[in-house]
């Protein structure tokens, strides 16, 4: 039987396809079924999953969650971290990544601390990546350039035809100190 979310008096249920409510509007928020699953929000605005006979099947206990892809699903905890979960809601993955992405090809892209994406499998093991690699080198050098040529507090501009420097927290030039000749 194919359900989808349906809205009466501000809480969200299911539908049949003829528009009758097979399971009853009793959620803050809800999502369509996908995998045998429906994203549903509870009245505290915890989220998690119940399955096509309104059966809670993950409690809704986590602060965001993605649909899942496969057998796993991205959860995130009331602290801010990351981590998967498989269909019967029990965690595979800790949740200790700073954002993280859905599974595809039997990898997932996670952020760590640092703020450096790497790719994990199925098992939370740490994949070797050359776009992973790429992307945060990427990362570092614009980092540095921007840091380079804009977030300095204070530097002097060197005017191109002049002997003077004007100090950028002032509009007066400064008097350029020549060394002297020695050749």
């Amino acid at each position: 039987m194919k359900l989808s979310p349906c809205k009466q008096d501000g809480l969200y249920g299911f539908a049949d396809k003829d528009g009758n409510i097979v399971l009853p509007c009793q959620w803050r928020d809800a999502r369509g079924f996908h995998c045998e699953r429906a994203w549903v929000k509870n009245q505290e605005g915890k989220v998690g999953f119940i399955d096509e006979a309104g059966d809670m099947v993950v409690p809704c206990q986590w602060k965001h969650i993605y649909s899942f892809c496969k057998d796993l699903a991205a959860v995130q905890n009331v602290q801010g971290f990351w981590g998967y979960i498989d269909k019967s809601g029990q965690l595979v993955t800790p949740c200790q990544w700073k954002s993280a992405r859905s599974f595809t090809r039997g990898r997932a892209a996670v952020e760590n601390n640092q703020g450096r994406w790497l790719h994990i499998d199925k098992q939370g093991n740490v994949l070797s990546s050359p776009l992973a690699q790429f992307t945060n080198w990427l990362k570092r050098f614009f980092v540095f350039i921007f840091t380079t040529l804009f977030a300095l507090p204070s530097f002097a501009l060197v005017q191109q035809y002049t002997s003077r420097v004007l100090d950028a927290n002032s509009s007066e030039p400064i008097p350029f100190a020549k060394t002297p000749n020695t050749t």
